[in-house]
């Protein structure tokens, strides 16, 4: 065992964000650090070239990007997350593909392993692994936590055995607390909001303005509710369908921009845009990095996303999409009083809300919204060294 620190991501995006401050600053302190990618796995593209620009070692486990297949949610072929098809081909993947190309890239272990999921598949096998062979294991929060009705393998997320969880903030924590985590918690904060915020978008939010028609700009960030077990598929189309079509119902000229997960299927979406392009005005914000758009946007229209907590961090005010299924507002963002609920199963509330939203100009969050940013994430602009500190005394 030797003294590196693995970092295990399934996701280019904020995966690889998230790791990306930690990594440089070890990278720095000459610490030997690699990054152990799923992302093929999960049938989405390593940055390996950014990676090699950067000088970061890393390793590309057993690949999953066959001819026809796709990571687009909500549409199951083989059942979902209890089902025995679905289940029985995981597990014959993991033992005769996966586990041997994780032996392989494990030959000489790491000190210490950093993961962002401890349930879901494969990570859930790969920290079970780890564990075995006595490697040290750290579940970094990847996103905004919350029950879910399809929590993968019978667990609640933090639940699976990792040495420490390192979490965003006080209200995560005490969330992880609520559920019975036995591992300890540590509140590093986010050193990928620290990064983003410091970014400077100039150059890209100018070809982003050139796109800016209208006086009000909302943008409406999707998820994969879906695959969580919130609604069907159908039903989350039909919502950003409803939204719109109560959008236009305003009668007053606004642009939304749709942003996607990387997850997320394009074409559904596109076909409701073609519907109504006509009526309203419908951009793609999907070319350059989220907080380049938030932070020209008047509004934000999450349905269970931590682009919630980020459209606060750039100042934007945010509006809640209640579900259905009686699961309302997910989340804590209505209840805090850090957001507006949009219920589009009422058309007076419905539209009451969003004149709201129309007639807020000033972007200066209220006290509940500053309130819910400081008790959410902890050591803002600080956090890549808190967390690296926190790495380092495991070593």
């Amino acid at each position: 065992m030797n003294q590196t620190i693995d970092f295990y991501i399934t996701n280019p995006n904020h995966h690889w964000e998230n790791f990306r401050p930690i990594i440089l600053e070890l990278k720095e302190r000459a610490i030997a650090v690699r990054i152990v990618s799923l992302c093929e796995f999960r049938r989405m593209n390593s940055p390996i070239d950014e990676w090699e620009r950067l000088g970061i070692d890393y390793t590309i486990l057993f690949s999953l990007k066959f001819k026809n297949t796709s990571t687009s949610t909500g549409k199951k072929s083989i059942g979902g997350n209890k089902s025995f098809i679905r289940n029985l081909l995981r597990d014959l993947i993991w033992w005769f593909k996966l586990k041997p190309s994780l032996k392989k890239a494990n030959a000489t272990l790491p000190k210490l392993a950093v993961i962002p999921n401890d349930i879901a598949y494969p990570l859930n096998k790969v920290l079970k692994f780890l564990k075995k062979k006595d490697v040290y294991t750290i579940l970094y929060q990847e996103g905004i936590r919350f029950p879910l009705p399809n929590e993968e393998g019978g667990k609640k997320y933090g639940t699976n055995g990792a040495k420490k969880v390192f979490t965003w903030g006080k209200r995560s924590s005490e969330y992880f607390q609520s559920i019975g985590v036995k591992s300890e918690l540590v509140e590093v904060g986010n050193p990928r909001f620290d990064e983003m915020l410091a970014a400077d978008y100039t150059s890209i939010q100018k070809n982003i303005a050139s796109e800016i028609s209208t006086e009000v700009n909302w943008l409406y960030a999707s998820n994969p509710v879906d695959d969580q077990g919130f609604c069907t598929h159908e039903a989350k189309i039909l919502l950003f369908e409803r939204f719109l079509v109560s959008c236009i119902s305003l009668g007053e000229p606004l642009t939304i921009w749709l942003r996607l997960h990387p997850r997320e299927d394009r074409s559904d979406f596109q076909a409701v845009i073609d519907k109504y392009k006509d009526k309203i005005n419908i951009k793609w914000a999907m070319d350059y990095p989220l907080f380049a758009y938030l932070q020209l946007m008047d509004y934000t229209i999450v349905l269970a996303s931590t682009v919630g907590v980020e459209s606060l961090l750039n100042n934007v005010p945010i509006a809640v999409i209640k579900l259905p299924n009686s699961y309302n507002y997910v989340f804590d963002y209505v209840e805090s009083g850090a957001a507006v609920g949009l219920d589009l199963d009422s058309q007076q509330s419905c539209m009451a809300t969003l004149n709201r939203m129309l007639n807020r100009k000033k972007r200066d969050l209220s006290k509940d919204e500053m309130r819910y940013i400081l008790d959410h994430i902890s050591n803002i602009h600080t956090g890549r060294t808190i967390f690296t500190n926190s790495l380092l005394k495991n070593i």
